[in-house]
């Protein structure tokens, strides 16, 4: 079972950057048609686009499975993901271009992880005519988006606009996987929506800083989402800061984000609003421009980031389960070996194992005698069993 999302790229060198990462750290898979890989992709469709005037330079869907059907943890699920992305690019477009990079990072709707996804960008360019690409730019098929084409025989026909999750759905049909009944809108997380806001817009820029700090580890609730919002905007001002005194110029000043909350009067429900300071204005007042959340992404409404918390507490216990549970096993065997030098070595010279004087007419006792001489070291089990335990609790992860 997988879902589809559809969104117009009018800076694909932006998009390609963003589902790559800053240095293709996010790519588990990739697959690309143009020589060069996906900077060349992107400068070609970027080059064609502004040749023909047009504005929107490149069609960016998204493919997410189910983790039922494709795991994020297994490279043959990762792969066979990306397969199916590329297999989906030329159903639909068989003759543009396109770049399919899977993604196994992010959140599950369930808040049990990430879940395989592909972003599947098609240069707006049919290579044959020369035309840009018309079709799948819609959820479901829409026939009242249809056009009028003359076919072989010379008579019109009234084609309708298909649907990237049509496609979509006959694609899973063939190779044996599960469609979703019920799915009637689009989804609307913040990865699929970004695209909707203008690439150097406040908004977006709300929406990533955001996203990454929900996506933090330590955000296990509000309090601990707003420190790290707070920790986000000092490292991000360090990190101005040193770009800046390496190109000897002035640091670009980073605008603060704060999450506030107010109480619909006629729900009684939580919203969240998301405001970021404007810094291109001269007054000295502090300005802020404000979005509410529910128009960015559901994962940002209170709900949504509930999930992202849930997780992120039962990562944090499982770990701290594992530390504990390799904390109590390690001591258990350091304990085991000092019982075992106990039975092996005395505790003082000239006693025998169980702690009796041997009578010295015995050619056995004086052998026991030698042995437990001054060569030995009587305590060294018992202290080295202490030593063993001490390594244990002060070096254990998650202590420093």
């Amino acid at each position: 079972m997988s879902t589809t999302f559809y969104e117009p790229s009018r800076s694909v060198t932006g998009t390609t950057r963003y589902v790559l990462g800053v240095e293709g750290e996010r790519a588990a898979a990739m697959a690309c048609d143009t020589p060069g890989g996906p900077a060349a992709f992107a400068a070609r469709a970027r080059a064609v686009a502004e040749r023909h005037g047009r504005e929107v330079e490149a069609l960016h869907y998204r493919q997410s499975f189910a983790l039922e059907e494709l795991s994020p943890t297994d490279p043959d699920d990762i792969q066979r993901a990306n397969d199916l992305g590329y297999e989906l690019a030329h159903r639909m477009h068989p003759d543009a271009d396109a770049v399919v990079v899977t993604h196994v990072d992010g959140r599950g709707s369930d808040g049990r992880g990430g879940k395989v996804h592909n972003h599947i960008i098609v240069a707006n360019h049919h290579n044959a005519s020369g035309k840009a690409l018309t079709d799948y730019r819609s959820f479901l098929d829409r026939p009242d988006k249809g056009r009028t084409v003359t076919g072989m025989d010379g008579q019109a026909h009234r084609v309708h606009q298909h649907g990237i999750q049509s496609a979509n759905d006959a694609l899973m049909v063939e190779h044996g996987m599960s469609v979703v009944d019920r799915l009637r809108t689009t989804p609307k997380d913040w990865e699929l929506r970004r695209e909707a806001f203008s690439p150097d817009s406040l908004d977006r820029q709300a929406g990533d800083r955001f996203q990454a700090a929900l996506e933090d580890k330590r955000s296990v609730d509000r309090d601990h989402l707003e420190e790290v919002l707070d920790d986000q905007w000092l490292n991000l001002t360090k990190r101005a800061r040193h770009a800046a005194e390496e190109k000897h110029a002035d640091p670009q000043p980073v605008p603060r984000i704060e999450l506030r909350s107010t109480v619909s009067r006629k729900a009684g429900t939580e919203m969240w609003t998301l405001y970021i300071e404007e810094l291109d204005h001269i007054e000295t007042k502090r300005r802020w421009h404000r979005k509410r959340c529910t128009a960015m992404s559901e994962d940002f409404t209170p709900e949504g980031a509930r999930l992202f918390f849930n997780y992120h507490s039962k990562q944090l216990q499982q770990e701290q389960d594992r530390i504990d549970h390799e904390r109590s096993t390690r001591q258990a065997e350091g304990q085991g070996h000092g019982l075992i030098a106990v039975a092996v070595d005395t505790d003082e010279p000239g006693r025998d194992r169980r702690g009796e004087r041997p009578d010295h007419g015995s050619q056995r006792d004086a052998d026991l005698g030698r042995r437990s001489g001054p060569g030995r070291h009587p305590h060294r089990g018992p202290r080295g069993a202490r030593d063993h335990a001490d390594t244990f609790a002060d070096g254990r992860p998650g202590d420093q």
